[in-house]
């Protein structure tokens, strides 16, 4: 989607500072703006970076925002940022990933330095341009926020989303509900796997027909904790939203995720505190082979047989617990498959692509973690 920043950035944005009055709508000698690029941009994405981010300063895996179903000039996103008051985390948001495009891509940035997330004007400016100032918002509090990127009047939004003070850490988190093996019996309860973060927890398992929600303690009461919910009664099981709410207060809902009859089956399940998000994914019929070994690095092995037909298998290592996409591409960057696509944990694991109904000819698979992305060539002979 191209856009004209110069709608956006009207009416003209003036910056007085110490040294005089700089307006960003005229290219000038004394304009920090260089406008040199704003004819056109491509904002089909938004992505946040910085130390307050959980992607911090890796601009090959920004953290990606959310495009508004109504606006496409909107993007949403919903998570944790750190910082304080004695250690400020940095923010700014790029419209592109990859260091190769650092300096040609637009960035969007406060209108002045350490800007608070109180302030949402902001300023659209091509990385590296000369006389371009680097400027960040500051977050200075650490707890979850819901970011908005609003493109038709140039303006970022940092609001703190209700409940999120608590929720930095929690030493347990169990399912609760008839659709898990432990029923609503709190004496019974299924307990997560918590990540050595203590951020995230993950489990895998089968649900039956029926309801649950998670809880953050293990006492017997529903009343005692925090309870965490979907946004809505029956949440599509795709969506990663949830809000976390103090059990039996009045005016809190009580919405629970929901199994239909024909949608029973293993299932894993993580939870992501840092960046707000739970994954309820039904395992395929794709075969993983998952192998509790210790490993010291992230890693993607060449695929074997190769080449092949019709099937590979493809081996993958992580060091840690970590949201894992492994996808099979074509020589043109089309999708082709998606294997996994899931939070994993640390260990060994295998991977087995069948190419029923695909072409002979040269494809391409990519392990995609927050950390690291791992791409490699394969053959597939009929």
């Amino acid at each position: 989607m191209k856009i004209n920043k110069l709608h956006i950035l009207l009416p003209l944005l003036v910056v007085i500072t110490s040294s005089g009055i700089f307006a960003s709508g005229f290219k000038g000698s004394d304009s920090f703006l260089d406008h040199s690029s704003m004819l056109s941009a491509d904002y089909d994405s938004v992505y946040l970076m910085g130390s307050a981010t959980p992607a911090g300063w890796d601009i090959a895996n920004p953290v990606l925002m959310e495009m508004d179903t109504n606006d496409s000039l909107v993007f949403h996103w919903t998570g944790r940022l750190s910082g304080s008051e004695e250690s400020p985390g940095e923010i700014k948001f790029p419209t592109y990933k990859g260091a190769d495009a650092w300096c040609e891509g637009d960035w969007i940035h406060p209108v002045e330095a350490g800007q608070s997330t109180d302030n949402p004007e902001a300023v659209i400016l091509t990385g590296c341009a000369e006389n371009n100032p680097d400027y960040k918002w500051n977050v200075t509090q650490d707890t979850t926020y819901k970011v908005t990127v609003n493109l038709n009047d140039t303006t970022v939004t940092f609001t703190q989303v209700a409940g999120s003070e608590e929720d930095s850490q929690y030493d347990n988190l169990y399912l609760v509900g008839d659709a898990t093996p432990g029923g609503w019996d709190l004496a019974n309860q299924t307990a997560m796997t918590p990540d050595t973060s203590a951020y995230a927890f993950s489990w895998t398992g089968t649900l039956s027909a029926g309801e649950f929600k998670l809880k953050t303690y293990q006492a017997s009461d529903f009343c005692a904790g925090e309870w965490i919910h979907p946004l809505e009664q029956g949440q599509d099981l795709t969506e990663t939203g949830f809000e976390i709410l103090q059990g039996c207060v009045e005016g809190n809902t009580d919405y629970k995720w929901v199994i239909a009859e024909a949608d029973t089956g293993t299932y894993d399940i993580s939870v992501d505190f840092s960046d707000s998000t739970i994954t309820i994914q039904k395992q395929t019929s794709t075969s993983i082979d998952e192998r509790a070994e210790t490993v010291k690095e992230f890693s993607l092995s060449q695929n074997y047989p190769n080449p092949f037909n019709p099937s590979t298998n493809i081996e993958f290592s992580l060091n840690r617990s970590s949201e894992v996409k492994l996808a099979i591409y074509d020589v043109l960057g089309n999708e082709v498959q998606t294997l996994v696509n899931r939070r994993m944990s640390a260990g060994n694991h295998m991977a087995t692509f069948n190419s029923s109904g695909l072409a002979s000819g040269v494809y391409i698979y990519r392990l995609i973690t927050p950390e690291i992305t791992f791409t490699k060539k394969m053959t597939l002979v009929k």
